[in-house]
């Protein structure tokens, strides 16, 4: 039987201190990845919302300029009379732009 010394046994785990360290970490890791999510995905949803104001605004402004109507049409309208409520009106008409 091959007996170590003391000063090897003592070395051979972790000691509780180690143990913890490495359980906060997973436990501070494990509230911040949820929250870290979500607020990317909000972040990706402003973005996306932006983008779609700026297309409409510079779809307004292309309107404006030709002194016409555009009409806004989503890309599941199968009859156009659908896409009749989301028209934006030209100055002709009367309306700010």
């Amino acid at each position: 039987m091959l007996v170590r010394p003391m000063a090897a046994r003592l070395k051979a785990g972790y000691s509780l201190m180690e143990m913890l360290i490495v359980l906060e970490i997973a436990i501070a890791i494990a509230l911040v990845m949820p929250r870290g999510q979500a607020m990317l995905d909000g972040m990706t949803a402003h973005a996306v919302f932006f983008d779609f104001q700026r297309q409409m605004l510079d779809l307004r402004r292309e309107a404006y300029a030709a002194q016409t109507p555009a009409t806004v049409k989503n890309s599941d309208d199968a009859d156009p009379a659908d896409a009749a409520d989301r028209v934006i009106p030209s100055a002709a008409s009367g309306l700010p732009p």
